[in-house]
């Protein structure tokens, strides 16, 4: 052993006592401020196990409450490739607003955030948090945020019905997971062009953990791997056919799938020749272009139209955000019938006093005070058929920036419209 190691491989035994006293501490402090039993989410997600943490985080620290811990439950461990790992996954990928808003649905009592995970150390998601209200417990060390979350929950669950409740815990808890089989690909390319490589035998796994049927509705496009014709075989429930493929002309496929509760597979099998593609050691035979796969009783998202005063999008770290000058417009398409939906946002001025902003839309004449902090606005109403209009306003004069000849008077951060906890979704796993 003498010879296998230096004076420099001596850990900071300093450093790592002081760590674990603070996260013991934590622990403890967790387990006095929250009731016996809570679920705590932690964020960002890792998956479980042997995974590359994001940020400075070192694998398994998402373990470090847990193990100084015994009367909380924390998220962090659900094994990869599991339907529970793909719901993990899919949660914190929402904006931080929509995650705290379905774990709230879930049943979490409180998040958890490791700021070593974050580059910015968390400010961004901290300030985003603190926004909405949230109580915060800091670690001695100031590594950990712990947020209770049971009063926002109240205030939520408040808009809804005892039958919308139910309707939103089961919609967060029961997303249709949809996973690749093995010798399937995850997706390469971007948004506008992607594909998914198979060998000869590949297919879709679909998980419903509801009591329902899931009415799934799939398009894309299928593709040989090498040049001329052949056959590909597709079996799943309800569906039964053969494609003949052809390098010169992608085939179209579009079909409607039935889920039962429980498993299903859909299963492909190609008599297309392999492409050899080194070094790739995949088995390339066929790959599905612009794979989409969506539930097929989704309601129409209405279109937004941003108009009058508003100023193009702007975006950095996850946050959005648009400028206005005193007056702008946001125009509703929706291509369906009338609809109850939420809009939310946070305002927030350009001035450092504060100063007065309308907002008015179908139903509705609201006025807001808005100062640089920002402030959050919420408002349900009855989406109309057709085009409709909310319209934004402000007396506060303008911020002159240097360099910039827009007329800044507010500006609207993160906007959402719609009740997606409310909707059945589906989650693509890999």
């Amino acid at each position: 052993m003498l010879d296998q190691t230096t004076p420099a491989d001596v850990p900071s035994y300093q450093s790592a006592s002081g760590q674990f006293r603070s996260d013991a501490e934590f622990a403890e402090r967790a387990e006095h401020w929250l009731p016996q039993g809570s679920m705590v989410l932690q964020l960002p997600f890792v998956p479980f196990p042997e995974a590359l943490p994001p940020g400075s985080m070192k694998p398994y620290d998402p373990l470090l409450p847990y193990l100084h811990s015994t009367t909380l439950r924390w998220s962090y461990g659900a094994m990869s490739g599991r339907y529970w790992d793909a719901w993990l996954a899919g949660l914190a990928s929402l904006p931080i607003e929509d995650t705290l808003d379905a774990a709230a649905a879930a049943g979490f009592r409180a998040i958890c955030i490791d700021r070593d995970g974050y580059a910015d150390r968390g400010t961004d998601i901290g300030a985003r948090l603190s926004a909405l209200g949230l109580a915060r417990m800091v670690a001695r060390n100031g590594r950990f945020w712990l947020y209770d979350i049971q009063p926002y929950a109240i205030r939520q669950q408040a808009q809804f019905t005892p039958a919308e409740r139910a309707r939103t815990r089961d919609a967060v808890l029961h997303p249709l997971v949809l996973r690749w089989l093995p010798q399937c690909s995850g997706r390469e390319g971007d948004d506008r062009q992607n594909w998914h490589w198979c060998g000869r035998e590949g297919g879709l796994l679909f998980e419903n953990l509801s009591a329902q049927l899931k009415d799934v509705e799939i398009h894309g496009a299928l593709v040989p791997a090498t040049s001329g014709t052949c056959n590909l075989r597709i079996d799943g429930p309800g569906w039964a056919e053969t494609e003949s493929l052809n390098s010169a002309s992608p085939q179209p496929l579009a079909h409607s799938l039935e889920i039962p509760p429980g498993k299903s597979t859909v299963r492909l099998r190609s008599d297309c020749r392999q492409m050899r593609a080194l070094p790739d050691p995949r088995p390339l035979v066929f790959r599905i272009d612009n794979f989409r796969a969506a539930l097929a009783n989704a309601p129409p998202i209405p279109e937004l139209v941003w108009s009058g005063g508003f100023y193009p999008l702007e975006k950095e770290r996850g946050r959005t955000w648009r400028w206005c000058s005193s007056a702008g417009e946001l125009i509703l398409r929706n291509p369906g019938a009338a609809t109850e939906t939420v809009i939310r946002m946070i305002v927030v001025s350009s001035q450092a006093m504060p100063s007065p902003l309308s907002i008015t839309g179908p139903g509705f004449a609201d006025s807001v005070t808005i100062s640089p902090v920002g402030t959050e606005f919420s408002k349900r109403f009855l989406v109309p058929q057709g085009s409709s209009v909310i319209r934004f306003s402000s007396p506060a004069p303008p911020l002159m920036a240097p360099n910039d000849p827009r007329k800044l008077v507010f500006r609207v951060e993160d906007l959402r419209l719609g009740e997606p906890l409310l909707t059945p979704h589906l989650i693509q796993a890999n």
